[in-house]
């Protein structure tokens, strides 16, 4: 009997085969119920065909138990020997799915998804999602597996936060199992430009000009009421803001 991890091509099994005549071993065969799984080298060293799958048995009765006979032959008789080969489950990373998305173009300021991932267990455990690689520490990922820009962080153009102040964006998309079985799958983000509009810088100061009429002019910081066209007119009712100024103006 042989036990092997599933995965393997070989079984580590290596056999020798003497004839009480004394001939050599022309060929070996393997034959059985499951003899079709497996190949015999002429040294003796046992195959699979097929990567033995242990989530997906490829025996008939679905176990993960294969029955063999290894035949040795001098070309006139053939021995036979039983052989069971039984293959033992491993614990396997997730497997990351996205198609042939693994770069991405994303407008500046914005944190909209880039992309919805998903992952599936050999073992049918759940997967826990996380982002790391470079520029790892902009991005966030949910449970559901849909990646995004970080909304506390959201990239510009103009003052370009990725490593290589080239707005070119490299991170690694994680998925672990229970087991901490971990697979990663790095992804490129580009930010590219957006027209913006013109940003204030400074608050206007506007300036009031009216014939014969008592107007505001802001000053800053101060508010001073003027009365123009030489003719002084009488105050408005109503105290003036705190800190202002009365004065009137002639003018000429």
């Amino acid at each position: 009997s042989l036990s092997i991890q599933e995965n393997r091509y070989l079984t580590n099994a290596v056999y020798t085969a003497i004839d009480p005549e004394g001939a050599n071993v022309a060929r070996w065969n393997v034959g059985g119920r499951d003899g079709g799984d497996f190949f015999i080298a002429q040294g003796g060293t046992l195959y699979f065909r097929s990567v033995p799958d242990y989530e997906r048995p490829a025996d008939p009765d679905r176990n993960n138990t294969y029955e063999i006979f290894i035949q040795p032959s001098d070309s006139r008789y053939t021995g036979s020997y039983p052989v069971t080969v039984t293959v033992t489950d491993f614990d396997e990373p997730p497997e990351i799915r996205s198609g042939s998305s693994t770069s991405f173009s994303q407008p500046e300021n914005r944190a909209s998804r880039l992309y919805s991932f998903s992952a599936t267990d050999p073992e049918g455990s759940t997967v826990a999602w996380s982002v790391g690689g470079t520029d790892g520490s902009h991005f966030t990922i949910d449970q559901p597996g849909q990646f995004s820009f970080n909304v506390n962080n959201l990239p510009d153009f103009d003052t370009p936060g990725d490593q290589g102040g080239e707005n070119i964006y490299n991170a690694t998309i994680q998925a672990r199992d229970p087991q901490f079985n971990t697979a990663s799958l790095p992804v490129t983000v580009v930010v590219t430009e957006v027209n913006e509009g013109p940003v204030i810088l400074a608050r206007a100061i506007p300036l009031a000009v009216c014939r014969r009429t008592t107007v505001w002019m802001r000053c800053w910081p101060s508010i001073r009421r003027r009365t123009l066209r030489g003719r002084q007119s009488k105050l408005r009712s109503g105290a003036l803001p705190a800190g202002t100024e009365e004065t009137s103006l002639s003018t000429h």
